[in-house]
């Protein structure tokens, strides 16, 4: 959604930022399809097989989001939603690269705050700070988003 020549919008760090949204929205697109193939399939089924069915997705879910978070943030697999929150968007991916706006990049050296806003799904303002990492960049566990009716930044998982 951001103007890819625009010259302030280019930085190292944002590569990472977009790869991390494509990686999620991919992983966000398969958790909903497989939730919606279980609840299709698993009519007639017995109450402890669908069970065991969703437990072995949602741990081959974990298992695939702990990757995307190692690669990508620094946190890693020990990230919040790694750990405890295991949430894919509604109707739709809540990462979706070609619907989030890059409004802003603050380049501190080893420090960038890139801010940004969704427009799709709940059309949050969001605050992303990545750090470099033994020469890579990586995102901070603490991104915000902007809550207009508190007029204030609030902390929200990755």
């Amino acid at each position: 959604m951001s103007r890819p020549d625009d010259p302030k919008l280019h930085h190292p760090a944002l590569d990472v930022l977009r790869a991390f949204w494509g990686a999620m929205w991919k992983w966000e697109s398969n958790l909903l399809r497989e939730r919606t193939h279980l609840d299709t399939s698993s009519q007639g089924m017995a109450e402890d097989a669908i069970y065991a069915a969703l437990s072995r997705q949602r741990a081959e879910a974990r298992d695939e989001l702990a990757a995307i978070f190692n690669r990508y943030c620094q946190a890693g697999s020990s990230a919040r939603r790694v750990k405890d929150v295991l949430h894919c968007g509604g109707e739709e991916p809540d990462y979706n690269p070609d619907k989030e706006a890059i409004l802003s990049v603050i380049d501190r050296g080893d420090k960038v705050i890139v801010e940004t806003q969704m427009t799709h799904q709940l059309c949050n303002r969001l605050r992303y700070e990545l750090v470099k990492v033994n020469g890579d960049w990586k995102i901070r566990d603490n991104r915000k988003f902007y809550a207009p009716h508190w007029d204030k930044w609030m902390r929200q998982d990755l």
